[in-house]
């Protein structure tokens, strides 16, 4: 998990040349983010839907093409969420841990950042 957030930190410094974004935490209907995107992948996490929002992730990323600083905070915080699981719960989400950090390692390679 700590290797997740280090990355996740390094990708917000080279490209956003901040901290990572937090979102507030949502409400119990998933609401509240000021985020649609964040709300949407919200939403498909608390149904364990991991492969589903990790794909609109994605899609979004594509749609939107020009460097945008939303998404790539929504991507990060989407990781570090996912970092929080136990082995378990994304067992049950058909994952495993080492998709987190491939997740993370594409979203670096899309902004030309090379991580070994």
């Amino acid at each position: 998990m700590r290797h997740i957030e280090m990355l996740s930190a390094a990708i917000a410094r080279v490209v956003l040349r901040r901290e990572p974004r937090e979102f507030p935490p949502l409400e119990e209907d998933h609401s509240g983010a000021n985020d649609p995107l964040v709300e949407r992948l919200t939403v498909l996490l608390a149904q364990h839907k991991v492969n589903e929002a990790e794909q609109v992730l994605f899609d979004t990323l594509d749609e939107t093409g020009a460097f945008d600083p939303r998404m790539i905070d929504a991507a990060l915080w989407f990781y570090r969420r996912l970092s929080e699981w136990t082995d378990d719960d994304l067992a049950k989400a058909d994952w495993r841990r080492d998709e987190i950090l491939e997740g993370l390692q594409a979203l670096a390679e899309r902004y030309s950042i090379t991580v070994k």
